[in-house]
Order: C-alpha cells, then sequence, then structure tokens
C-alpha cells in the first residue's frame, strides 16, 4: 500500500509516511493519510513562579514561542485566582516576538529584576499569582494552553507552587487548553523561601529550559520580524531568552 501525502495550507507543513513515528501528539490519521494540525507553532506557557522576596515577588510567567510572530497582539495571558472561574484575557503582548524566544511576563519589575537580574518583556496583572492560582494563554480571546485547574483552588493539590514554581517538562507541547499535571515539574512548596535570587537558589527556576517535542512540525516558511510590519519600533530587536542562573 502507499500514503498519501498531504500539505496543511495554514502552515505549509508537507507530511512524510516516516513522520507517524515520530509526532503521535501532533497529528490525526485516517488509512494511508496524515494531516497534520499547527499545535506545534503556537506559543505555550512553560513555566510559573511565585517568589519569596518582598511582596511574594518575583511573580511571573514563562512562555516559549517556537515560531516568529510579526504582530503578538492576538496573544494575552490571564489569571483565574483563589479558586474563581477565569477572568479571561488580561495582559496583552505586543511587538514581533522571534522563533526560539522565551517571553516573561511579570506584574512587577523591581523583584523580577532582583531575582533574576534582568529585566521582564511585559508587566500585567495577569502574572498576580500566588502559588495557588491557574494562569491561561489566550489567541484571539480563546485559551490555548493553561497552567493549573480553572476554577479551583490550588491550596494543598499537587500542583501548587507557593514561593516556588512549576515547570513544563521537556518535549512537551501546548496543552490545546487542558492541563495535565503529569506534564509539569514542581520545585515543592516554600522551596525558594530563604533566597535571595535565583543564582543563589539551591533549588532554582529553571529558566529557558523548555526544548521542543521530539519531530515537532513547524512551518516551511517562517516569517521573520522587520521594522516596517510592527509599529513597536522596539520590538524587533532580539528578545530575551535566557535568565542567568
Amino acid at each position: 500500500s502507499t500514503q498519501a501525502i498531504k500539505q496543511d495550507p495554514v502552515c505549509s507543513i508537507v507530511c512524510t509516511p516516516h513522520m507517524r513515528h515520530v509526532i503521535s501528539r501532533v497529528f490525526f490519521t485516517v488509512p494511508y493519510l496524515t494531516v497534520v494540525r499547527c499545535l506545534d507553532c503556537e506559543p505555550r506557557i512553560t513555566g510559573v513562579i511565585d517568589g519569596p522576596l518582598e511582596g511574594g515577588t518575583p511573580k511571573a510567567v514563562e512562555l516559549y514561542f517556537p515560531c516568529t510572530v510579526t504582530n503578538a497582539s492576538s496573544y494575552s495571558v490571564g489569571s483565574a485566582r483563589d479558586g474563581l472561574a477565569s477572568s479571561g484575557p488580561d495582559t496583552s503582548l505586543s511587538g514581533c516576538i522571534h522563533a526560539g524566544s522565551f517571553v516573561y511576563v511579570a506584574s512587577e519589575e523591581v523583584g523580577f529584576q532582583h531575582w533574576f537580574d534582568s529585566a521582564p518583556d511585559f508587566i500585567g496583572a495577569a502574572a498576580a499569582v500566588d502559588g495557588n492560582d491557574a494562569v491561561e494563554l489566550f489567541k484571539d480571546g480563546v485559551a490555548i494552553d493553561v497552567f493549573g485547574i480553572v476554577g479551583m483552588d490550588g491550596t494543598k493539590t499537587l500542583w501548587e507552587y507557593m514561593d516556588g514554581w512549576a515547570y513544563r517538562s521537556l518535549n512537551i507541547g501546548a496543552s490545546n487548553g487542558s492541563f495535565a499535571i503529569a506534564e509539569w515539574t514542581f520545585s515543592g512548596k516554600n522551596a525558594l523561601d530563604g533566597d535571595a535570587s535565583n543564582a543563589e537558589s539551591y533549588n532554582p527556576f529553571p529558566a529557558a529550559s523548555y526544548r521542543m517535542p521530539v519531530g515537532a512540525l513547524l512551518p516551511a516558511a517562517a516569517a521573520t520580524c522587520a521594522p516596517d510590519t510592527t509599529s513597536d519600533a522596539a520590538a524587533c530587536l532580539p528578545r530575551l531568552t535566557g535568565v542567568a542562573h
């Protein structure tokens, strides 16, 4: 028998038969036909931190962008606090974000700067989490990724991260709007207590350590950032891709 090859018109990806063995998370099959969805190119939540400094800072969300997004205004971050329902999109992103970038949304700048020795990319209320709150990533108002269980207070649950952090496991793709605790690594509650910075911590937040799933599919012709494609003059400068620790 033979297997048809189908090109996804949105992602411009050509599927070949050998991909069946390596991309089971991102495609569905019918006999002799492989159809690829574009999940791998969407940004995803890769980490959350509720720090031990004054005011519980740094409070931040780490996002990873597998592909270049020339206008990130379609994406926003929200949080569902203390077991309440989703508040919806809260903190909007902007500008041009390069492929392979880690982007940091923090509740404020001073504590983040002190802890990581670098500034966050965006500041907004969506990142003001307390270690028991769920976090959502939205595209055009629709949740495409989530950490935690929306509508549940995370206190005394396996996903609590008070004075600690949670980080997406290596080679795990975006959740498509659902949360699977097995796909995350946790520092444990109060793991950062007494620490003055990520660099000095015995259990540091593993910033910018996420890696794409093996066999992940990306567009054949990726977008690029150019100064004339965005109104944000600084947006096309290289993005923060790591934090020293």
